[in-house]
């Protein structure tokens, strides 16, 4: 199963094993991570 980061379901097996594959969108991915940065966040 892909999902992306809001949630949404992108691509799934019908039942059974499998491989599921799906396009990234990297213009998206850059906004999501504006959006969220999570990553600035972390303390190591």
């Amino acid at each position: 199963m892909l999902i992306d980061p809001w949630g949404e379901v992108l691509a799934q097996l019908e039942g059974g094993p499998g491989v599921v594959s799906g396009n990234i969108d990297f213009e998206c991915i850059k906004n999501i991570r504006q959006a969220l940065p999570a990553l600035k966040h972390r303390v190591l």
